[in-house]
This record gives C-alpha cells, structure tokens and sequence, in this order.
C-alpha cells in the first residue's frame, strides 16, 4: 500500500482507531514467514501488544528440521489485519508473538497462514524483489493492524531507516498518533502530575465515580487509593487497562501492596462456589456474628498453619524456579496430604489479569490521618517516594510466586444471612529493614525511584 508521506501513513492507522505504530526495519535475508521476523526481546513492547496469552508444551519431533524439543514457550495471539493494496483489512487469524523467554527473544509468527490478502514481499521465495522492506504495526485497544513497506512500493523506505529509534526497544521506530497521550507510556507526565499533588499537602477522602464529574466524600477501606485516583482525574473503573499515560497507580499505607484480585478458574472454590468452599477450608469470625471466614497468608514456602492449605505451581521446576516443560505452569492453593485443589489458577488468567494492565505500574505510599472531632473522612497525604516499575510479563509474576515474594492473602466471607464477600489477594510485603524498590524489582525489567 503507498503513503504519500509519514503523516498519511499515521492518519491511515488513526482512522483504524490505532493510538501507536512501531515500524522495524526487516533483515534482507531472515524476516519472512519461514524464519518468522525477529524482534528481539523487550517485556515493554509485548505488554503493548493486545492478545491472549498461552503457555505452549515443548516439541515432541525428534526428526523434524528445526524442532526445539525440550522447550517451553509462550504465545500471545493477536486479533491482526493486514491492510494491502487499499483492501478491506484482511484478518490474519493465526498471528501470534513468540516469547522464547529461555533466550531470551521474541518472533512474530503465524501472520500469513489463513489470510486473504497478505503482503507477497513477506514470503520468502518473493522477499527478494522488494529491496528493502519496513513492517508497519499500528496498534488499538484489541487489535493490531500491519502492513509493510518496500522500495517498490514507497518513497518513505529511506525515511523510515534513517529516523531516531524508538528508546523503549531500539529495533523499533516509533510513531506517536495525535490525542493518544492518555494511552502511551509516560512516566514523566505522570510523575509531573503527581508532583503538583505534593507530598506535603492534605486532602479529604473522596471517590470521583464518573470521567469529568464531582468527587464525593468517601468512607471506608480503600479511600486512599479513590483519593489519589480522583485527584488526577481518573473515575472508579474496573477496566483491565491502566489508569493513566500507561501506568497503573498502587497506593499503600502499610508494608503489604495488593497487587490484584483474580477469583480462580478451577478447583473446588471454582466448581462448588464460595459458600461451599467456606464450609469446608473456612472458619467461623472471630467476632461470633454467624459468618464463616477464610484468610491467612499462603505462599510456597509452607504451608498455612490457619488453613492447612499452600500455594503451589505445577509444572514448575523449583531449583531453577522455571518452567519444566511438562506442562502449563498454573497455580494451586492445594492440600498437601490429600492433594486435592482447594483452589487454581490458570497460567492463561492470570497472565490477562496480570499483563497490559501491570506493564507500567506505579506505587505511591499514602498516609492516613483521621479528623478528629466531627463526622469528616479520613484525610491523606501521598509520597514523597514513588517507586516505578516498568516491563513485567506473567512468567516474572509465577517467579516472584515461586520465590514466595508474592502470596495469596484472602478475606473471603459469607455472613450469617449467606451474602458472599469474595477477595482473593494477591500480595507482597516489604521486611524490616527492606526497601519498596528491592521488594518490588523482581515483578519488573527496571525499577526506579522518584520523588513528590
């Protein structure tokens, strides 16, 4: 497809509702549908990618050329269109990035079979009578959208090779599409905004419950995290993308983070129900009031003295804390002597829970002050340390499990009229003596530290 200059080809990928586009420069002998295109290795570039992901078995082929038996890999399927030739965006249904994380690199994989109109300059008996080629990726909420350019084809190829290179995977170029700022990753816009919140200053407990509304007083437990949200401007929502410039926001008042909430997705929790699962892991409140309870930190360490129960990562090699091949490595909180499965989590969910929305993450320490005489909320301040993670992926997310750095801290309830309170934490806690930034560092590629 021709473009008749950058911005053209950026409006192209704006009308398709595309907020990035990451342009590589493609090998002139590799790069095809045989060799898969290389993309080096960067956790940054998958969280930005949208796409399930899985966890796929080693190969059994002791003959076939090029098999890699023995090891593990991870696949994240793109919803990906081709758009060529002016055509109607042609889906290519069995595109996917390879995460050879044992390398580590990554491929694109799988981007021609089954799809209607696909660039001929990406085959391998054809790529040769292109001259150089550039793969153009513009990417949406859900959707990843391709195409590339040639010299036989367009007049932007020396352009394209010549401009800066992208910071974040410098294989990459990277074009910013107007009003996408909210969606990029930006850490000093963030950090800007954050810094004219201060860390000196007090403000009330409040919840902003819809984008460009009032913020309301709010009581209760999490009213450090709604303030902070409703002083940047970021409604209660309970999507899976980050709050804001790419980043997810973290407050804490103690030295336990929660870093997300999934419920398991099979086990007995999963198939009989809460309620069930209270009356034969849980106890009853402490405060005799009729309710059946479950809590208790649980990691692989050992098991819970409360619950009998322990986390556990099945097909996971324990010496190396890695994968072992056998399997997909999900989780179970499991009964050691009888080995049933009180409850488990799938490699696949808490990779989509953990993910895109985990790519960029920031945590703010809060600190509570309560407003005495008077029937006012809490009062907070945040800062003055922000610690900022960025680059992550859900094999970080099972190492940091397998080290028992993070653990499953639960306060499941059902009360005496059987109403059901369902939180199954995923924690990590920061020992005496221990910094934020040390604590924090294994779920991520880098780790800094900034100041309000």
């Amino acid at each position: 497809m021709s473009y008749a200059s950058l911005q053209s080809l950026t409006k192209s990928f704006e009308s398709l509702g595309c907020s990035e586009i990451l342009i590589k420069h493609l090998a002139a002998n590799q790069d095809n549908e045989k060799n898969q295109i290389y993309m080096g290795y960067s956790l940054e570039l998958l969280s930005m990618l949208p796409g399930r992901v899985s966890f796929r078995t080693p190969s059994e082929s002791k003959s076939k050329s090029g098999s890699n038996v023995g090891q593990s890999i991870v696949e994240h399927s793109l919803e990906f269109y081709w758009i060529e030739g002016g055509k109607a965006p042609a889906i290519a249904p069995k595109a996917k990035i390879i995460d050879y994380f044992q390398y580590p690199e990554m491929r694109f994989s799988g981007f021609l079979s089954g799809c209607e109109n696909p660039p001929d300059s990406l085959r391998r008996d054809s790529q040769d009578q292109y001259g150089r080629r550039v793969l153009v990726f513009g990417v949406s909420d859900q959707k990843v959208f391709g195409t590339v350019l040639t010299d036989k084809s367009s007049h932007l190829v020396d352009e394209i090779i010549n401009s800066p290179n992208w910071p974040i995977h410098s294989m990459f170029k990277h074009l910013k599409i107007k009003n996408s700022a909210e969606k990029e990753m930006n850490p000093d816009q963030l950090l800007q905004e954050l810094r004219s919140i201060g860390s000196k200053s007090l403000y009330e407990s409040q919840i902003l419950r819809t984008l460009g509304g009032a913020t309301e007083p709010f009581r209760g437990t999490q009213g450090a995290g709604w303030t902070l949200e409703a002083l940047l401007g970021i409604p209660r929502n309970s999507s899976g993308l980050p709050d804001k410039y790419g980043f997810e926001l973290k407050t804490f008042l103690s030295s336990t983070i929660t870093l997300m909430t999934p419920e398991p997705d099979f086990g007995y929790r999963y198939e009989k129900g809460l309620t069930a699962f209270l009356e034969k892991y849980g106890w009853q409140g402490t405060k005799k009031d009729g309710s059946q309870r479950f809590n208790g930190k649980h990691n692989t360490l050992g098991v819970c003295k409360k619950s009998g129960l322990k986390l556990e990562i099945e097909n996971w090699d324990i010496d190396s804390n890695s994968p072992n091949g056998s399997g997909s490595p999900n989780v179970l909180l499991i009964n050691p002597e009888s080995r049933e499965i009180a409850a488990g989590w799938t490699f696949e969910k808490l990779a989509k829970k953990w993910g895109k929305k985990h790519a960029g993450a920031m945590y703010v320490k809060a600190h509570k002050y309560l407003q005495e005489p008077g029937p006012s909320a809490s009062h907070y301040s945040f800062g003055p340390q922000i610690y900022c993670g960025q680059g992550t992926s859900a094999l970080l997310f099972l190492k940091a499990i397998g080290l028992g750095a993070v653990y499953l801290d639960p306060g499941d309830r059902v009360n005496e009229q059987g109403e059901e309170k369902k939180r199954t934490q995923w924690r990590v806690s920061k020992g005496r003596g221990v910094s934020f930034d040390s604590t924090l560092s294994p779920l991520y590629d880098a780790m800094q530290i900034f100041e309000i």
